[in-house]
């Protein structure tokens, strides 16, 4: 995409970058005080008021009212209330008009007006700018109209519990049951059990730490914090590789984009061939796959031998990911599941010592030799499956789905666009490659085991509506998601 700014336009937008938001007797810069306010990072608040100032020649130029994001409204928000400012030195010296920002009247009709502006929005700066907006500052949905001011000095943030899994709860419930029956019992001394008594006692056991472990996990998932403070952040093409769908993923991307540069090319029997000079890959990673790469070598033999060499180059795309808070570090997760690792251990460990008594007094243990053997069994199943496997915060999944809808839209506009396709391909595979000129790739490219079952499920999350707006004298605007927008006079 060529930006289709006009002269006149390209003049006012370096006017607009090249006005200072900060006062020289200001002790709190403008990017720190909108980080501290909104709960942001430093880098994530100085690419807000980036977005800020584009939103500003949107208003303008677009030809149509403009609807901020949430992010971007807030840093408009805090350069009104330097009015002195906005409205004494910025409107009449930079812009050379007003620019208002009116408050929605309220109602669903004017919740849907602003909804359909907003995408206008997106469109026009797609339009003008020539590419599309960060997803994690323009999210493809405005963001719900909830927010309120709060003194973190004198309250307390928690948040709030959502039961989009009743069965959680009725699980904790049930659990709590069950150990309260077993305090009924008279004796706890359970090494002196006879057998069938033991076996009801061992089988509710099972029971009640299964429903613990499903009660446990659900309330991890509902405390996890990652998300209550940050917008999805913006990631490349391997990161987002790595997010989805682990390593495999990143060197199946990696290959992609050599294809795509025309250094390999994939025969029809799926064999790889190069085609090019090393020195042409644009990353390490990918001087790393080519270099590794043997001439009519397919995909399984390449990945084999090459993940044990990269992974140096591939540690720090999760390290990455890890500072996002996107992922769980291992740390993180094995503090999450020590409590019911630590049970399913004490549960096995007390069958054995039955075991070991009932054959030292000559009773019959076959039947709970097959219940202890079996969980034991399902147990290391349980430990092997979640090895090597990637654990997404709630941030983590917001970003992948707020980006799988946005890269869709974009890909449908743009199939053949070769970055496009490519961060499509490292969200989704090889379905990405469907319709486009890489469409030949699909029986190479097919999921691999490793590949997509190494992420956790996504949940889906929904913005608001959103209802604000911003116009200037000339026939432009922009508006934000809940007190509304500007209109000229």
């Amino acid at each position: 995409m060529q930006a289709q700014l006009t002269p006149d336009q390209q003049a006012l937008y370096q006017r607009i970058l090249a006005h200072p938001l900060e006062q020289p007797d200001q002790l709190v810069p403008f990017c720190s005080k909108l980080a501290r306010q909104n709960g942001w990072s430093l880098d994530y608040a100085t690419r807000v008021v980036q977005e800020y100032r584009r939103f500003v020649l949107l208003a303008l130029c677009s030809g149509h009212v403009a609807s901020p994001s949430d992010a971007v409204d807030q840093a408009w928000h805090q350069h009104l209330c330097d009015s002195r400012d906005y409205w004494e030195r910025f409107c009449p010296q930079v812009l050379g008009q007003p620019l208002h920002h009116e408050p929605s009247r309220g109602g669903q009709q004017q919740d849907k007006h602003y909804r359909d502006l907003y995408q206008q929005t997106l469109a026009s700066y797609r339009r003008l700018f020539g590419m599309a907006p960060p997803a994690d500052i323009w999210p493809p949905q405005p963001a719900a109209n909830r927010f309120v001011r709060l003194d973190t000095r004198q309250y307390w943030r928690l948040p709030k519990p959502t039961l989009t899994r009743p069965r959680n709860l009725l699980a904790g419930l049930a659990a709590s049951g069950l150990l309260a029956g077993c305090a009924v019992l008279q004796d706890w001394r359970v090494w002196n059990y006879s057998g069938p008594d033991f076996l009801s006692f061992y089988l509710s056991a099972l029971l009640a730490l299964a429903l613990f472990s499903l009660a446990w996990h659900g309330w991890c998932r509902w405390r996890d914090d990652s998300a209550s403070s940050m917008l999805p952040p913006s990631l490349d093409a391997y990161q987002t590789a790595y997010l989805a769908g682990g390593p495999h993923r990143v060197l199946q991307t990696a290959l992609l984009k050599l294809e795509q540069q025309q250094l390999i090319h994939t025969m029809p029997d799926g064999t790889l061939q190069r085609t090019g000079d090393i020195g042409l890959a644009e990353t390490a990673l990918e001087r790393s796959v080519f270099g590794l790469l043997r001439e009519g070598e397919k995909q399984p033999s390449l990945f084999q031998r090459a993940l044990p060499y990269l992974r140096s180059q591939l540690h720090p795309l999760r390290q990455q990911l890890e500072e996002k808070r996107l992922l769980l570090s291992n740390a993180q997760y094995q503090a999450q599941v020590l409590p019911i690792r630590f049970g399913m251990a004490a549960l096995w460990l007390l069958g054995l010592i039955k075991i070991a008594i009932g054959i030292s007094r000559d009773k019959p243990v076959a039947i709970l030799v097959i219940i202890v053997l079996a969980y034991g069994g399902f147990c290391a199943w349980r430990l092997l499956r979640q090895r090597g496997r990637l654990h997404t915060t709630r941030l983590g999944r917001d970003t992948m789905q707020a980006n799988r809808q946005l890269l869709q839209k974009q890909l449908n506009s743009s199939p053949q666009q070769p970055d496009l396709v490519l961060r499509q391909f490292a969200w989704l595979g090889s379905a990405a490659l469907v319709g486009t000129a890489w469409g030949y790739l699909l029986p190479v490219y097919r999921p691999t085991p490793d590949t997509d079952s190494s992420t956790t499920s996504t949940t889906t999350s929904t913005g608001g509506d959103s209802s604000d707006s911003s116009s200037s004298d000339g026939g432009g605007g922009g508006g934000c998601g809940g007190c509304g927008g500007g209109g000229g006079d």
